[in-house]
């Protein structure tokens, strides 16, 4: 029996991922509602043996942008090692000083890659981004 390599690319997502997706979207609507935060509280409360920290009574009622945070924070703990940060960063424009507080050396260049010569070469309407 020949081995027939899979033709589609398949996509991988956890629940935990989806549940955080969801609390930001629904932060970025309308603020860190109940429904937000039980969002979050499902992702809390199944990698803390069940203690769910996240309510608005013990974070003291978060605005907006301290829940974002919060939100980010828990995607760094939750989806660790998953290739998830660099792009919660970049999208949050979060990347630079981040890294920069860290004492990563990054710069304005670092937030877009390098457009490959062959493609390039293909297509001359393209323009190296700056830095590169």
């Amino acid at each position: 029996m020949r081995f027939r390599p899979a033709r589609n690319n398949f996509m991988v997502i956890r629940y935990a991922d989806v549940l955080l997706m969801y609390a930001e979207a629904v932060n970025e609507m309308s603020g860190p509602t109940t429904e937000a935060y039980n969002a979050i509280n499902q992702v809390r409360t199944r990698a803390r043996n069940g203690v769910a920290t996240a309510n608005p009574q013990n974070l003291g009622g978060l605005t907006q942008d301290q829940f974002r945070d919060a939100v980010l924070k828990e995607r760094s703990w939750e989806l660790c090692f998953e290739g998830h940060r660099r792009w919660d960063l970049l999208r949050t424009g979060k990347y630079l000083s981040t890294l920069q507080a860290a004492g990563i050396p990054v710069q304005q260049k670092n937030l877009l890659y390098p457009i490959p010569q062959n493609e390039r070469d293909v297509n001359s309407a393209l323009t190296q981004n700056l830095g590169y």
